[in-house]
């Protein structure tokens, strides 16, 4: 009867909570389960198994008892099982060990995910717009960019191939003088490398907050073509002591050779799961597909209107934009979502433990009400009387903690 009422109650439970727990997630699930012929004979199946094996516990425990002591005894047994009051202890550790095991996965995700959050990716991804540049708008792309480099409340502008968030293409790319200075027994060092290469304009870096360690920017002049921004991962890849006005080079679609001019300090493009990789940055107009634009931090809507106006007067290019800080937090969304589910399951663990452990001290209080009765009349203090009985559930819910927190002391 008791497992009956369980499970309706639990399935209306769910039913009502669905919508929420499909929000937490991001999910549109349904409970359409519920009505498969296969998952009514589970829940038949669970039933039977919980409802006997519930039932066969107590009968065998009652059946151990002397009738004819227990009688004498005033309908109670005169001792109680050993072996019973184990597998209380131990069912109620196991529930603590549990919920404990959740307490401590959900603190250390939601831990994550504040680092995730409040780290420094190398760049400052706060008021930038990004704007795709498809088709024509490519072709126009200077001066898409100059119009809105005039709107009010736009401070710079920067056209690129790719933002952060987005994959950056791999390509081989070759430091000429260091070639077989570097080599192994097996290995011949050619001086080529593969990483990751980024196609920008002169105002790449200001517009997204890089920071210039050594050497200088991109400038604006026809010799911007010929150089090479590095960022640190880049120049340790390479081993280079001196990389300020080393020759570089690379092929794609056509060979080009140049100069380093300046190094970046490491910033992270990718999410967090990735490592600083070694990116290189160079101007190279044919890769360009994206716009970002840094905006005031007060910027009104007036300001992302005149943004609008001034690329339609430019482009006949659909105006699709998305602000940069956005996107890329996106990447973080699974570990978001992770937090969130296992702070409701520890919550709902931690119910259960309390419930099993609530259980547990009235049968407890019930069997000591005649001691307590009698230290009461002996002058005992509520303090000493909390002390006496809490005594065993705190070696309980330590135990439990323990096995959650400390596993390899069990191992």
């Amino acid at each position: 009867m008791f497992t009956s009422m369980a499970i309706v109650l639990s399935i209306v439970i769910a039913a009502l909570l669905f919508p929420y727990f499909n929000s937490l997630v991001g999910k549109q699930l349904t409970m359409d389960v519920l009505a498969t012929p296969s998952f009514i004979m589970m829940l038949i199946a669970i039933w039977i198994v919980i409802s006997v094996i519930s039932g066969i516990y107590p009968a065998t425990v009652l059946s151990a008892f002397d009738p004819i002591a227990t009688l004498k005894s005033g309908g109670r047994p005169i001792t109680t099982s050993t072996s019973s009051g184990y597998l209380r202890h131990g069912l109620v550790v196991v529930q603590f060990s549990i919920s404990a095991i959740m307490i401590v996965v959900s603190f250390v995700i939601a831990s994550q995910v504040k680092f995730i959050e409040s780290r420094d990716p190398g760049f400052n991804k706060s008021d930038v717009m990004v704007l795709q540049l498809p088709g024509d708008a490519r072709n126009r792309a200077a001066s898409i960019k100059s119009q809105l480099e005039h709107v009010s409340g736009v401070s710079s502008a920067s056209i690129t191939s790719v933002v952060p968030g987005k994959r950056v293409v791999i390509l081989i790319v070759r430091v000429p003088d260091i070639a077989g200075t570097q080599s192994t027994k097996d290995v011949e060092d050619d001086g080529t490398r593969e990483v990751r290469v980024i196609a920008a304009d002169a105002d790449f870096t200001k517009t997204l907050g890089l920071q210039l360690i050594e050497g200088r920017d991109f400038d604006g002049t026809p010799s911007d073509t010929s150089g090479f921004i590095l960022n640190e991962a880049a120049v340790k890849e390479f081993n280079l002591k001196d990389p300020i006005g080393r020759p570089f080079e690379y092929t794609f679609q056509a060979q080009k050779k140049g100069k380093i001019i300046g190094v970046v300090r490491d910033f992270n493009f990718a999410s967090a799961h990735s490592k600083i990789e070694p990116v290189v940055l160079h101007v190279f107009p044919p890769m360009f597909m994206n716009l970002i634009v840094r905006i005031d931090h007060n910027t009104s809507k007036e300001t992302l209107q005149q943004i609008e106006s001034a690329w339609k007067q430019s482009t006949t290019a659909p105006f699709n934009w998305q602000f940069l800080d956005v996107t890329f937090d996106a990447l973080h969304n699974t570990e978001r979502t992770a937090a969130d589910v296992l702070l409701t399951f520890m919550m709902i663990s931690m119910i259960i433990a309390g419930l099993g452990l609530f259980g547990m001290v009235m049968l407890f209080t019930q069997q000591r009400m005649k001691e307590v009765g009698i230290r009461k009349v002996m002058g005992a203090s509520e303090v000493s009387l909390v002390n006496i009985l809490s005594r065993r559930y705190l070696a309980i819910v330590l135990a439990g903690n323990i096995v959650a927190i400390y596993p390899r002391v069990f191992l």
